[in-house]
């Protein structure tokens, strides 16, 4: 779906079309479901925060903000909406103090060749070893392919920093002996291929 349909979309659910907006959920809901997945543990918790997301978008349609990206609006939602929930249940994090607790697992890195398997803990834990807002950045920007635009609108940072977040991430991954180690491997139908081309030939977002 193009992000002019999703749009219009959107206009039509502000309208009060359900059918738009059980398009819009079952568009979305993949990409909302993997990302809550990578910042708070638990399938059921994921799932209950994209739910709590879509009643209060329903609820409120008839007051809804004109967006021109409604899967940005949509994951901004539900990254507040996870942040609140791990607020609520650690009595000992300060507000400020909260981040998404963002990880990759090796399942993340889904490789055909049985010797390329062999590195996916070595690469998830090398992307694991940086800054969460890096890994976060990374995962939106290549696991997803959202544009720049996207990402920091679902951060609520500038493009710059979104920029700056891959940057630092890939130089540091780059300059892991693992990895460069890994870049010897031939990788043939890598799903991953975005992130991993990146990782391992150098390039930057």
């Amino acid at each position: 779906m193009t992000a002019a349909h999703l749009q219009h979309l959107w206009i039509l659910l502000k309208q009060g079309d359900y059918q738009a907006f059980e398009t819009i959920y079952r568009q979305t809901y993949p990409i909302m479901y993997r990302y809550a997945l990578r910042i708070i543990p638990g399938t059921s918790q994921a799932d209950q925060s994209i739910q709590n997301v879509f009643v209060r978008v329903w609820e409120s349609r008839e007051h809804l903000a004109e967006v021109e990206k409604p899967q940005a609006y949509l994951l901004a939602s539900l990254r507040r909406e996870l942040l609140a929930e791990k607020k609520h249940s650690s009595k000992l994090v300060y507000l400020s103090d909260i981040s998404p607790s963002f990880s990759y697992s090796p399942q993340d890195l889904r490789f055909q060749q049985e010797e390329v398997k062999l590195c996916q803990k070595s690469v998830a834990r090398a992307l694991n070893k940086l800054p969460e807002r890096q890994r976060e950045a990374i995962y939106l920007r290549f696991y997803e392919e959202l544009p720049l635009q996207e990402v920091a609108d679902i951060m609520n940072v500038r493009s710059q920093s979104v920029q700056n977040f891959v940057y630092r991430g890939l130089a540091t991954l780059r300059d892991d002996e693992t990895l460069q180690g890994i870049a010897n491997v031939k990788l043939t139908d890598i799903e991953y291929a975005a992130l991993i081309v990146s990782l391992l030939s150098g390039l930057s977002a």
